[in-house]
């Protein structure tokens, strides 16, 4: 096969190729025509079809930064080269830089002509005096070739400088201009010893670590120069220049030094290209939602209203890419979770009803609400789970996660955050935000707090409204304005049962269960209905091998969602059906509004105070006990950590007071209603007025004696009334003659015919006739 491929040993390739992507360095040619390369990474040799290799040639997808073992120097020239210095449209600086590049270009060319006509002349020669006229010469060629400077002035290569650059650039017939140009003006490391490059990389090192400036590197750089030099007896050796030191720590920034230095974010930032952001096209097709510690510091009070702790909120935001209006908000104290993400999610799929009431319409600054196409969530750990992606799969909800360490991903939401930090460093108790503290107070921002968490909501809610949606930007639309009339013009979807989500928030977690319900958390959940219908649905799905003895209760593992702040409840997957089943605590009124974190910590404070817990009554009193210890506690001057004000500041609010009562004077009426319906007639009640039928308890031998026990009791009450009856009808000289021995009729004789004779058939009937029980 000819060898129409110029691939020679000492060549080296750089491949971007998916399937090869590397350098790679010529080893040998097949006979069947394949080419072998060696990985210079690896080792790893890889063979190369001689057809799929030229190809690649041809159309640029392997360099070749070698050829017979000199540096082609491919990537040296660059349009700078090429820009004129005489524009009038550049500054000073550009010109000067300008004409910097066209002085190297010009002096690589100057040396690559004078390099390659040397390479030529049969008999050229290093000596003096044959050189010298040679140098002439090839001045004189060069001021006739136009290769001048900026300045008109054309370039006389020495002697002692062309013998240099028979050195360095190439071997004869090999010379290019790249390499030429890539290492013109450049120091080379060989001028100084082993040891200093050493101690270079050591100063390197050193550099960047955190903390470490270029001043300290340098100087310990000379402290190891010097100390190296008195060990080597060298005299006449002096250290590297301050310049030259900067360029040495200069040019070894890489990012991964940067990372180690100054943090992966910082390096992703000034390394990594940047996303664009998001755009949509109408409203609710990209909702975004993230979250940030607010720069305010909010109250917790105890039910005499003393302060027990100032704790700074966090704050979720679900925004609509395309009007800029906030669907959604939860103000906390509580670090983001999946909970908190849930509620704001819960609160863009509703009406705003709360603050239409406070404000109106207002512009349609209420009005934001609808089901969301695509929601976009921050890659934070605590986003990143099973129960967020099951409860959007669930209602047909996409899921697109925001890049790593970008904010201009979501540049619409951190540009809102930025925006309503200006409510929260007017507020009292606001801090200054940023990484800049020169403009920092001497005082303590959190002196001056004076909100709590509820009035901080009702706040911010009202900056929303009145400010954020209505505020019309610079050569836009108001968010209110743009909302409502995307709205006219797409449409509002929404969920087909918004009460989903409802059962759907919380976290994930995985529990066994067994006939005795579900223990988590500390917590039992157990109803013997529910718990049957989980074990009937899912024993097929049992694991053999987990199961107890014979006789003993199913184990079943389960997918369980909770409420970090409720544990009155627990959610469990059936996975035959694939619905949730919501299981009660054994304890329904005590754990009411209870979290998890406080549940745990009354377990702890029953077995402490040795207090009984058995029963509902008890461990509502517990609770109550628990929460007068805390408040006791905290009035002695024990100052609460941030955890425990959370969870102080949940019981406090779950423990309040509850519906206010009114007492009002209202006329009598005949019927005594006052025109006020107490219930819906029985043609349009769901259940047509009766009660459902319970379950039967002991089979057909006790339905069959109560049915006879009911016919009993009704005979014996219509023969009472009888006699009753027969009373009346005596004149009072019956009653004064002796009345003969009352008889007993006995069961066998025929009684008259009734309506109580009959109790079996009308029985019979009532229970064949289904219709009217329900």
């Amino acid at each position: 096969m000819p060898d129409v491929i110029d691939a020679k040993d000492g060549d080296e390739y750089h491949i971007p190729d998916l399937s090869l992507e590397g350098a790679f360095r010529f080893v040998r040619t097949n006979d069947d025509g394949s080419i072998v390369f060696k990985d210079l990474e690896t080792a790893e040799e890889r063979i190369i079809l001689y057809h799929a290799f030229a190809k690649l040639r041809g159309i640029g997808g392997a360099k070749r930064t070698k050829r017979e073992g000199v540096p082609t120097g491919v990537d040296a020239i660059n349009v700078e080269h090429l820009l004129d210095p005489n524009d009038t449209r550049i500054s000073k600086k550009e010109k000067e830089r300008r004409e910097a590049a066209q002085k190297r270009i010009v002096t690589a060319r100057t040396i690559a002509h004078a390099l390659k006509r040397y390479d030529e002349t049969p008999g050229a020669s290093t000596y003096r005096k044959v050189l010298a006229p040679f140098l002439d010469a090839m001045h004189k060629e060069a001021e006739a070739n136009g290769l001048t400077w900026a300045n008109g002035v054309t370039w006389r290569i020495s002697e002692s400088q062309f013998r240099i650059f028979l050195k360095r650039y190439g071997t004869p017939g090999n010379r290019p201009l790249g390499l030429i140009l890539a290492n013109l003006g450049k120091h080379r490391e060989s001028r100084w010893p082993e040891w200093v490059l050493e101690l270079k990389q050591k100063m390197i090192t050193l550099f960047w670590q955190p903390n470490v400036r270029k001043q300290t590197a340098r100087a310990f750089f000379r402290t190891w120069f010097e100390e190296e030099r008195l060990k080597r007896t060298l005299e006449l050796v002096s250290p590297p220049g301050r310049t030259t030191l900067n360029e040495w720590i200069d040019k070894s920034e890489t990012q991964e030094r940067y990372a180690a230095k100054f943090g992966r974010r910082n390096a992703h930032k000034r390394f990594v290209g940047t996303v664009d952001s998001i755009k949509a096209t109408r409203p609710l097709e990209y909702v975004i939602l993230d979250q940030t510690e607010t720069d305010v510091f909010l109250l917790v009070k105890n039910s005499e209203g003393e302060v027990i702790r100032k704790v700074r909120a966090w704050l979720v935001y679900a925004i609509d890419v395309y009007s800029k209006m906030v669907l959604g908000f939860f103000l906390s104290l509580y670090p983001p979770t999946v909970y908190s993400l849930m509620k704001c999610i819960r609160h863009t799929l509703r009406p705003k009803t709360e603050l239409e009431e406070r404000f109106g319409r207002y512009r349609g600054a209420t009005d934001g609400w609808g089901k969301g196409s695509t929601f976009i969530l921050d890659n934070g750990l605590e986003n990143i789970g099973v129960s967020l992606q099951t409860v959007f799969e669930f209602v047909g909800i996409d899921i697109v996660y925001a890049s790593l360490r970008t904010p201009e991903h979501k540049s619409l939401v951190e540009r809102t955050f930025g925006t309503t930090n200006g409510l929260w460093h007017q507020m009292p108790g606001g801090r200054p935000g940023g990484k800049d503290k020169r403009n920092v107070p001497e005082d303590d921002p959190s002196d001056a707090a004076c909100y709590t968490l509820a009035e901080a909501t009702r706040r911010l809610s009202e900056y929303i409204v009145t400010i954020l949606h209505v505020t019309t930007p610079r050569g836009g639309v108001s968010p209110a304005r743009k909302w409502e009339k995307g709205i006219k013009q797409f449409g509002r979807p929404t969920l087909d049962d918004v009460k989903v989500l409802d059962r759907l928030v919380g976290q994930y977690g995985r529990a066994v269960l067994t006939t005795s319900g579900i223990s988590f958390k500390t917590e039992r959940f157990h109803d013997q209905a529910l718990t049957t219908i989980l074990i009937r649905d899912m024993a097929p799905m049992a694991r053999k091998r987990n199961q107890r003895g014979s006789g003993q209760t199913i184990v079943l593992h389960v997918n369980v969602f909770f409420d970090p702040l409720n544990c009155g409840v627990l959610n469990v997957l059936n996975e035959a059906t694939g619905m949730l089943v919501q299981l009660p605590n054994v304890f329904p009124e005590t754990t009411r509004d209870l979290s998890f974190d406080m549940s745990k910590r009354l377990r702890k404070f029953e077995e402490d105070q040795e207090l009984p817990a058995d029963s509902d009554l008890e461990r509502s009193q517990n609770r109550r006990k628990l929460f007068q210890h805390l408040e006791g506690t905290y009035k002695a001057g024990v100052k609460p950590t941030k955890k425990e004000a959370r969870q102080y500041d949940t019981e406090a609010w779950s423990l309040s007071g509850g519906s206010r009562v009114e007492q009002a004077e209202i006329a009598p009426s005949v019927s005594g209603l006052n025109g006020i319906p107490n219930d819906a007639p029985a043609t349009v009640r769901r259940n047509h007025g009766q009660a459902a039928t319970g379950p039967v308890r002991g089979g057909k031998a006790s339905t069959e004696k109560s049915v006879a026990t009911r016919a009993r009791n009704r005979a014996e009450a219509a023969a009472k009334e009888e006699r009753d009856r027969q009373k009346e009808k005596e004149t009072p000289s019956d009653r004064s003659r002796p009345r003969s021995p009352e008889m007993k009729i006995s069961s066998q004789h025929t009684p008259e015919e009734s309506n109580v004779t009959a109790i079996q058939a009308f029985l019979a009937k009532r229970a064949a006739t289904t219709s009217g029980r329900w």
